[in-house]
């Protein structure tokens, strides 16, 4: 007897109230994901979508991003699910060109770049320290430049 197994796709919600996610899409077919424009609606969202992490942007309408990344850590169904920030608050200097640390969580800059955000995203999921070990830890002030 020939038992056949589906591959599921692991998950991503994006939280951002820019909803081209299109490139995204494109170079990470292995992932299913699901754009919410508002935070509240992302939460509502994500208790059916049941992400594997979450993409969102410092920006949105409703809230700020990083109060909607401590709501998910308190809510005891999401906590687990890693949290990335894209945002084109995030600025890079000379000196780090790469993701930096915004409290627990990992951050991009906009326009991100694709590899090495989708390097992140499947390190978070695998539960693979190196996601996050040596980058710079910096404050909102100053990666808003305030």
């Amino acid at each position: 007897m020939l038992t056949l197994t589906r591959s599921v796709k692991k998950k991503i919600l994006v939280v951002d109230d820019e909803t081209d996610f299109t490139l995204l899409q494109k170079v990470m077919p292995e992932y299913e994901i699901r754009v919410e424009t508002l935070a509240e609606a992302a939460l509502h969202a994500a208790h059916s979508f049941h992400p594997d992490v979450f993409l969102i942007d410092l920006v949105l309408p409703d809230i700020h991003g990083l109060t909607l990344a401590r709501r998910i850590r308190r809510d005891r169904r999401l906590r687990r699910a890693p949290i990335v920030f894209v945002s084109a608050l995030v600025h890079f200097s000379e000196d780090c060109n790469g993701p930096v640390l915004i409290e627990e969580f990992p951050a991009f800059g906009k326009p991100f770049p694709i590899e090495g955000l989708k390097r992140c995203i499947e390190q978070l999921i695998r539960g693979d320290p190196e996601a996050t070990t040596g980058l710079r830890r910096v404050n909102l002030g100053t990666i808003a430049g305030t």
